[in-house]
Order: C-alpha cells, then sequence, then structure tokens
C-alpha cells in the first residue's frame, strides 16, 4: 500500500438519496433495483446514519417534486422550503460537519415538461430564461446550507452559478465534465421524480459513448 497510486474508499463516494412526502413509507424504485425513495424526515437520517456507519461521508439530494407543485418554468427549484431545500437543513442540523451535501442544479424534477431546461411550446429551450432560473436554484440550496452545489443543467449555467455562488459565500461548485448517454436516461428508466420529456428524451441531450473525440474535447474544456 506504500506505493499505491490509486485508493479507494466509501469516504470516496458519494451517495445519491432519494426522497419524497408523498407518504411516511419509503417506497422501492422498480427500475432501481434495492433502491428505494426516503420519506422526508427520520428515514432520510437513518439512511444517511447507516451509509456513514461505512464510512461514506458525503450524499447528493435528489428529490421527487408533488405534480401540483411542477410548473413550465420549475419555480419550485428555487423555493426555500421546497423539498430540497428543508432535506438538507435537515441533513445538516443533524450531522453538521460530518457530512457533506451535495445538490443537483437542474429544472427537469420541478418542470411539468421533464426537461432540464425552460421549453418554449414549439420545443425550443429557452437557453438564456434557463440559465437565469439554475442560478437562483443554486444560490437557494447554497443558503439552505449544500456544501457543494453540481450544476449539470444548460450551458453557460455553470459560470453564471459561481458568481452568484461567490456573492453568498457559498464553498464549492462543482461542474460535470462530460454526461454520457446511458440506457438510464431512456424514459422507462428515468430517475424518480423525474417524468419522461413530452419530446425526445434525456439519452438525445448526452454525449454518445462511442465517440470519444468530442468527449475528450469536453473534458479538456472543463
Amino acid at each position: 500500500d506504500a506505493t499505491r497510486e490509486t485508493w479507494l474508499s466509501p469516504a470516496h463516494l458519494i451517495l445519491p438519496i432519494f426522497v419524497h412526502e408523498d407518504s411516511d413509507k419509503n417506497v422501492p424504485i422498480p427500475s432501481m433495483p434495492g433502491v428505494s425513495r426516503l420519506a422526508y424526515g427520520q428515514h432520510v437520517l437513518d439512511a444517511v446514519r447507516e451509509a456513514k456507519s461505512y464510512g461514506v461521508r458525503q450524499v447528493v439530494v435528489f428529490p421527487k417534486t408533488p405534480e401540483h407543485l411542477k410548473t413550465q418554468t420549475g419555480e419550485e427549484a428555487f423555493n426555500p422550503d421546497g423539498l430540497s431545500q428543508r432535506t438538507i437543513r435537515l441533513l445538516k442540523d443533524a450531522f453538521a460537519e460530518e457530512l457533506e451535501v451535495y445538490t443537483d442544479v437542474a429544472l427537469d424534477p420541478y418542470s411539468c415538461d421533464g426537461h432540464d431546461g425552460i421549453v418554449r411550446d414549439d420545443g425550443v429551450v429557452l437557453n438564456d430564461e434557463t440559465v437565469e432560473y439554475l442560478c437562483r436554484q443554486a444560490v437557494s440550496q447554497a443558503e439552505a446550507g449544500a456544501d457543494v452545489v453540481s450544476p449539470s443543467g444548460e450551458s453557460g449555467c455553470f459560470a453564471f452559478s459561481f458568481v452568484f455562488l461567490c456573492l453568498v459565500g457559498s464553498p464549492c461548485c462543482l461542474r460535470l465534465a462530460c454526461r454520457l448517454g446511458a440506457e438510464t436516461h431512456h424514459p422507462s428508466r428515468r430517475p424518480p421524480g423525474r417524468p419522461p420529456p413530452r419530446f425526445a428524451h434525456g439519452k438525445t441531450q448526452k454525449r454518445p459513448r462511442p465517440n470519444q473525440k468530442p468527449k475528450n474535447q469536453n473534458i479538456n474544456q472543463t
């Protein structure tokens, strides 16, 4: 081990936690065997406490937004009392500095269209308007106590989010260097709380796996 260049332990891993408040029960996710949506509150704390017992020190929060709160523009994303923000506060109040809380900056969990961005009726993604809403979401998550916010949405979101987060003193902004298309992006395997888009689907918005050159260019530009 003294000359080992690579070391992997539970402390290097980030545990995704899927949170809902439709009931007080954990709900199995059919498309993700062995994984459940955790009922907001004690069930979330119990799951994180168990993960910490194995050495996991980082989680990323994915909320399931109630259908009646979803809109074309996804304003629920930056509601200070939204499920994501309350989950962040719940975790930081319980575990403080013993746990790092990551978030996902994207509108699709809050959109009735199921897309990362704000979409016009003719199917065009409104990039500038989307970036503004994503920045507001990132700031809301930081103010709730998130340690790391992770913009994964439209072009330009990372740069603008970083500027906004500097204003509120957030310690870290993580960018996904390259998003590869996978079967989990197919409508039948959408993550919980994220409905299939009303046109196309997420896999068409990601880098194709077989094409190495554009993927590497994307990473080098990060």
